[in-house]
C-alpha cells in the first residue's frame, strides 16, 4: 500500500504545474509619505504616492512610471547612462555660449557660479566606501534587525537596519541589482548614491533585508524610511507591467535633464 501511495504521489507532482514561490511586499513610511516595494521573480518595484520605479533584472531594464500624467520611460542602464551624458555635454555647450555673450568683466565670476551648478552632475573619482558593524539591534515589523553603517569617504552616509530572517536571494538577484543601481546613479552624476551600491555594501543584502534605513545628506541630516508592514504572497506577473494607456515618453521628458 505504501508503495503504491508513494507512486501515485509522484505521478501526480509530475501532473501537476509547480506552484511559483511566493515574492514579498514591504510597506514602508517616511518623509510623511507612504512607500510600497514589491520584490519576486528578479523584478523590484516601488511605488510611491507620486512615481514608481521598476527595476527588471531578467531585461536588464529600468522603468520610470508616472501615474498623474499617465506616461511612462524604460531603457537599460546603459541606454540611459549614454543619454545622461549627451545631456550633460549639451549644458556644458550651452553654458560655453551664454558665457560668451557675458561682457569679460563679468564673466570669470559668473563662471565660477555656473559651473558650481554643473559640477554634481560631473563625474569624479571613485567615492571610498566601507561598512561597520555596530552591534545594536531593535524589533522593527515583529522582525529582530541588526545596524550597519555605510561610510562614504569616512563621513557616514546611510544606516542599513537588516532583518537576518529575511532572505531574498532565491527571489532577487543582489548582485545585479547593486550593479543596475551603481549604473543608473552614476548615470545621473551622483556619485555618492551610486557608491551605496558598491558590492561591500550589496553584500548586507545577502545577510538579510534592510527594515529601516537612515540616510544623511551632505548637512548630515538623517532622513528614515522604515517598514511597517510585511507580506509574503504570491505575486502575479503583471504587477511589474506599466498600466495599459500609458504613453511612452522620452527621457528628457521624464527627468528633465
Amino acid at each position: 500500500m505504501r508503495v503504491l501511495f508513494l507512486f501515485v504521489a509522484v505521478v501526480w507532482g509530475m501532473m501537476t504545474p509547480a506552484l511559483s514561490a511566493a515574492g514579498w511586499m514591504f510597506v514602508s513610511e517616511g518623509g510623511g509619505e507612504k512607500g510600497i516595494t514589491t520584490i519576486d521573480d528578479n523584478q523590484l518595484k516601488y511605488t510611491a504616492p507620486d512615481h514608481t520605479m521598476i527595476f527588471d533584472l531578467n531585461e536588464n531594464r529600468i522603468t520610470f512610471i508616472n501615474p498623474q500624467e499617465k506616461t511612462f520611460w524604460s531603457e537599460t542602464p546603459q541606454s540611459f547612462a549614454q543619454q545622461a551624458r549627451m545631456s550633460r555635454e549639451n549644458i556644458e555647450k550651452m553654458l560655453d555660449e551664454q558665457l560668451k555673450q557675458v561682457p569679460k568683466e563679468q564673466r570669470e565670476t559668473l563662471e565660477k557660479v555656473l559651473r558650481q551648478q554643473v559640477k554634481p552632475m560631473v563625474s569624479g573619482p571613485p567615492p571610498q566606501v566601507t561598512v561597520q558593524a555596530t552591534g545594536k539591534t531593535d524589533k522593527i515589523a515583529g522582525r529582530k534587525v541588526e545596524q550597519y553603517l555605510v561610510l562614504v569617504n569616512g563621513e557616514k552616509k546611510e544606516e542599513l537596519w537588516i532583518a537576518p530572517s529575511i532572505s531574498l536571494e532565491k527571489d532577487f538577484d543582489i548582485t545585479r541589482y547593486g550593479r543596475m543601481m551603481r549604473d543608473f546613479q552614476a548615470a545621473l552624476g551622483n556619485s555618492e548614491e551610486a557608491a551605496l551600491s558598491e558590492p561591500v555594501v550589496m553584500a548586507l543584502l545577502k545577510k538579510g533585508w534592510p527594515l529601516r534605513t537612515v540616510m544623511y545628506d551632505e548637512y548630515g541630516y538623517p532622513e528614515t524610511e522604515e517598514v511597517v508592514e510585511i507580506e509574503e504572497k504570491e505575486i502575479p506577473p503583471t504587477e511589474f507591467d506599466v498600466p495599459k494607456g500609458y504613453e511612452r515618453m522620452a527621457k528628457d521628458q521624464i527627468f528633465g535633464h
